[in-house]
């Protein structure tokens, strides 16, 4: 569910007292989490799939280890690309109305 999809249950958290400032945050770090929870998931996913793989293939003898760099690429850019891209559609749904968020279909 995207956050224009969103934009009348932030409305309804806006009428019941929540700021701009607040509706916004809580988008972004909702996307924060999303994206650190996918970074993880797929880490372990993939080496999953990468050791099965090498088990298929007859040469999974000694592998050079945990591929530490590409996981910690894939953490930081899990983290940062969907914090990225939900600042703009957050700020755009927290600065409609209280009475146009909960009009909006």
């Amino acid at each position: 569910m995207g956050v224009l999809e969103r934009v009348r249950e932030l409305g309804v958290l806006r009428a019941i007292g929540m700021s701009r400032r607040q509706a916004f945050r809580m988008v972004v770090v909702e996307a924060g989490v999303l994206g650190i929870v996918g970074a993880v998931l797929g880490s372990f996913v993939g080496l999953a799939v990468g050791v099965v793989m090498l088990a298929l293939g007859g040469t999974l003898a000694p592998v050079a280890g945990i591929p530490w760099l590409p996981i910690e690429v894939a953490a930081v850019l899990g983290l940062g690309l969907p914090i990225v891209a939900a600042i703009y559609p957050s700020q755009m749904a927290a600065q409609v109305s209280i009475v146009q968020a909960l009009q909006f279909e």
